[in-house]
């Protein structure tokens, strides 16, 4: 676009500048952007400038002057205003001139997602986890992971799913953004571009992003309003990703022009605000639902299986049993022999801690089951620890019992 003014070419340059974290502008094309500065000629020569806004929310609008001759603004810099969600023809900034010689002027302007002025997250409310009631997901990687976790999207999760699992709102908001066209996905940064994603407006100002949805894996449009719990769409594993799983994130508008995450506080099990931690397992709960039964297997003790017995019929072998409850392995022992027998289990471990001092010898009665140990995988607090691997192997020996 450009604009004569007394024998001066007066050139717009148009700039959209969006944080690391927001997908939707970039995929627009020039005809679909939300937010439009232009300018009128006044009679007496002086320019006004003008914003429109057919988004759902507001932007953050910077004019730049970069060329003045003869005219002076009508108000000081910086030239910033809000453009409240559906402005037409705002009235932004004035140009006037000085005297009747010739004049010209140059400008552009960036607009940024939401209202930094007036955003502040409510830090007392409570997210739901991003899953249906009653279910258990994994954090595969918490605030500051350093495979992408990192700068302005320090403050995300990663929670392990299936392709194809029902995502919930964990706030209540209106939806701005949805992409859902992409089927492409892979671990380097060139794959970012091709994420899925929903993204939440809260009243509080703040923005909510779901991403790394299936293809076609949204069942909300853009304007719809959803409350917290809602089932939103289905997880996948499009964009920057190792793996299926929801990336999800809650943002602000800063001064800078872009979307900041920041931490945030989630619903547990037993109806407690928590912070979460890479690797444990973690149950959503959505208020008036039905109790549901919880098994964490970071909650498991050696108290639990003290006076654990089964009977098993005779085999004349002795055999082990493994059960797993989240990266938590308990170990039996069943003797299938009439005679009792002193079994030694050696383990090899790799990232994991054992319940008992290893190797460990037990007594087992004939034709009994008992509890040998359990298997835990080590805490980690190194967010390099995207994918935490945890492994073991076990032999045994066996004679019989003095």
């Amino acid at each position: 676009m450009s604009l004569k003014t007394s024998g001066y070419r007066s050139v717009l340059i148009f700039t959209i500048i969006i944080g690391v974290s927001v997908f939707w502008l970039s995929s627009m094309t020039a005809e679909e952007k939300p937010v439009r500065i232009y300018t009128e000629k006044l009679e007496d020569g002086g320019i006004d400038f003008y914003g429109d806004n057919t988004d759902l929310f507001p932007y953050r609008v910077k004019i730049n002057l970069t060329e003045l001759e003869n005219m002076k603004p009508t108000k000081e810099a910086p030239f910033i205003s809000i453009l409240p969600p559906g402005s037409n023809k705002m009235y932004l900034l004035g140009l006037r001139r000085i005297n009747n010689m010739r004049y010209s002027y140059r400008y552009r302007y960036n607009y940024y997602l939401g209202d930094s002025t007036t955003a502040k997250h409510d830090d007392s409310y409570e997210y739901l986890l991003p899953y249906e009631h009653g279910t258990k997901r994994q954090l595969g990687q918490a605030y500051h992971g350093l495979f992408s976790h990192f700068d302005r999207i320090a403050y995300a999760l990663d929670f392990t799913m299936p392709i194809g699992t029902k995502v919930c709102a964990a706030r209540e908001g209106l939806v701005v953004g949805v992409k859902e066209d992409s089927n492409i996905g892979g671990p380097g940064m060139y794959y970012h571009k091709y994420g899925n994603y929903i993204t939440i407006y809260h009243d509080d100002g703040t923005f909510a992003k779901y991403v790394h949805l299936k293809q076609n894996g949204a069942i909300v449009k853009k304007g719809e309003k959803v409350k917290a719990g809602d089932v939103i769409g289905y997880s996948g594993n499009t964009g920057r990703s190792k793996g299926p799983h929801l990336h999800f994130e809650v943002s602000i508008p800063i001064e800078e022009g872009v979307l900041q995450t920041i931490p945030t506080k989630f619903l547990a099990h037993d109806k407690k605000a928590i912070s979460l931690r890479s690797g444990y397992y973690y149950y959503s709960t959505h208020p008036d639902k039905p109790d549901y039964v919880v098994s964490l297997g970071r909650n498991i003790k050696e108290s639990d299986y003290t006076n654990y017995k089964k009977e098993v019929s005779q085999t004349d072998s002795i055999k082990i049993r493994k059960e797993k409850i989240d990266t938590t392995y308990l170990f039996f022992i069943a003797n299938g022999f009439t005679s009792d027998k002193e079994v030694t289990v050696k383990f090899t471990l790799n990232n994991m801690v054992a319940s008992k001092n290893i190797p460990v010898t037990v007594r087992v009665p004939a034709l009994t089951e008992t509890y040998l140990l359990f298997l835990r995988a080590k805490d980690s607090d190194d967010p390099s620890n995207y994918n935490f691997s945890h492994t073991y192997k076990y032999n045994f020996t066996y004679k019989s019992a003095d």
